[in-house]
C-alpha cells in the first residue's frame, strides 16, 4: 500500500487470500492503520479487483463484510468469488499491482504462523503474480453487485425483482419496515416533507405495500426488531426506515405515527399466518438491514451514515446468512403470541399521549 500511494500512476489493486485472516483482525491498531492506507488507495483513483473467499465461518465472513463496507462506498471495488470447491489444505495470499509490488505467501492448513510472506519489487516477478492472479480470476464469478448513493435506480430495479420472488424471507432491522407502514402514516410523514414527489413516493409505497401483503398469503415472512428499538421510543428518536429513498433519509416518527404503524403490525400478525415479527436482544447488526430469501440471495444495506446497499446470489453465502437469521427464530407460533402481547401492552399505554 505505501508503494502504491508513492507511485504517481493509477493502477488495479489485486487481491485474494483464502488464509487465516489473524494478520489482519488481530491488531486493531494494525487493522486501523490498513483502513486508512486503503482509503487512500482508493481516493487516488486505484481500483481494486478482490477474490473474496466465502467458505470461511459465518463470524469472518460478517466481520468481512463490515470491514469492507466503508471500501465498497467508493464504487472502485470488483468483488469475486470461486463458485467450486477447494481442497481446504494449501492456501495462498497474492496481493498485486502491475509495476509497482506484489506480496505472495503460501500455508498449509490453518499452519499461517511460520508462513514467509515475500515483498516483490522486481517487475518480472509482479508480472508472474499479476497472470497468476488473473489465471484464478477467470475461474472466478461476480460475488454481489454494489449500489451507492449514485445507483440508486439500479438499487431499486434489483429490490423489485428480489421481493417479486415468491420465497420464505426473513428481515433483521434497526427500523420499522416501509411494507408495513399504514397508509395513514405514510401521508402523515409525506406531508411534514418539503418535497417535490410527494405523489410518486407514495405511489411507490404501495407497489411496494401490494407486493407484500400478495407474498404473505403464500410465503413466510419473519421480521427481527432489536427489542430496544420497539420497546424504548419514549427515550429517544426512531427513524423512518430509509429503504434507498434519499427524500426521507433523516426522518423521524411522531409519537402517534409510531403507535400507529405498531398498530397496524398488530393487524398483520393477527390476519396473516405466514407473517412473524420476533423482538432479538442481539444488537450487533444495528446499524445494517439484512434481507434474505430462502435459496434465492440476500440484499444487505446501511441504515446509519452514508447509504449503500450489497445484493447477493452466491448460494453458500445466501444459505449462510439464512442459517444466521434463523438463531434468532425460535417457536414462531409461541413467539407470534408473544410479540402481540408485547405490541398490544405498548399501544395500550402510549396511545393518544
Amino acid at each position: 500500500l505505501s508503494s502504491i500511494l508513492e507511485s504517481t500512476e493509477i493502477v488495479d489493486i489485486l487481491l485474494f487470500s483464502d488464509e487465516n485472516m489473524e494478520w489482519l483482525t488481530g491488531d486493531i491498531l494494525f487493522q486501523q492503520k490498513w483502513m486508512a492506507m486503503m482509503c487512500s488507495v482508493l481516493e487516488k483513483g486505484n481500483r481494486i479487483k478482490i477474490i473474496h473467499t466465502v467458505n470461511r465461518d459465518l463470524d469472518e465472513m460478517l466481520e468481512s463484510i463490515y470491514r469492507w463496507i466503508p471500501l465498497y462506498m467508493t464504487g472502485l471495488i470488483e468483488p469475486y468469488y470461486y463458485p467450486k470447491k477447494r481442497d481446504g489444505i494449501f492456501h495462498r495470499t497474492i496481493f498485486a499491482s502491475k509495476d509497482i509490488a506484489a506480496l505472495s505467501s503460501n500455508s498449509i492448513g490453518d499452519m499461517a504462523h511460520n508462513t514467509m510472506n515475500v515483498l516483490y519489487k522486481e517487475k518480472e516477478a509482479i508480472s508472474s503474480l499479476v497472470d497468476e492472479f488473473n489465471n484464478y480470476l477467470h475461474l472466478c464469478k461476480p460475488l454481489m453487485q454494489v449500489y451507492s448513493d449514485n445507483s440508486r435506480l439500479d438499487f431499486f430495479k434489483t429490490l423489485d425483482e428480489f421481493e417479486k420472488e415468491q420465497e420464505h424471507s426473513i428481515v433483521k432491522s434497526n427500523t420499522l419496515s416501509l411494507v408495513t407502514m399504514p397508509e395513514d402514516v405514510v401521508l402523515s410523514i409525506l406531508n411534514r416533507l418539503n418535497i417535490n414527489n410527494k405523489d410518486e413516493l407514495l405511489s411507490y409505497y404501495k407497489y411496494r405495500r401490494e407486493i407484500f401483503l400478495y407474498n404473505i398469503k403464500n410465503v413466510r415472512f419473519h421480521e427481527i426488531l432489536h427489542t430496544e428499538d420497539i420497546t424504548d421510543f419514549n427515550n429517544r428518536k426512531l427513524e423512518v426506515a430509509y429503504t434507498g429513498i434519499k427524500d426521507i433519509d433523516g426522518t423521524y416518527y411522531t409519537k402517534s405515527e409510531y403507535i400507529s404503524h405498531l398498530n397496524n403490525i398488530v393487524n398483520l400478525l393477527s390476519t396473516y399466518d405466514n407473517y412473524y415479527l420476533t423482538l432479538s436482544n442481539n444488537s450487533k447488526d444495528n446499524n445494517i438491514r439484512i434481507y434474505a430469501k430462502e435459496e434465492l440471495g440476500v440484499i444487505i444495506e446501511t441504515t446509519k451514515g452514508n447509504k449503500v446497499a450489497f445484493a447477493i446470489n452466491e448460494p453458500n453465502l445466501t444459505a449462510a446468512f439464512w442459517d444466521y437469521l434463523s438463531l434468532d427464530l425460535k417457536n414462531v407460533e409461541s413467539e407470534k403470541s408473544r410479540t402481540l402481547n408485547i405490541l398490544k401492552d405498548i399501544i395500550s399505554k402510549h396511545w393518544r399521549l
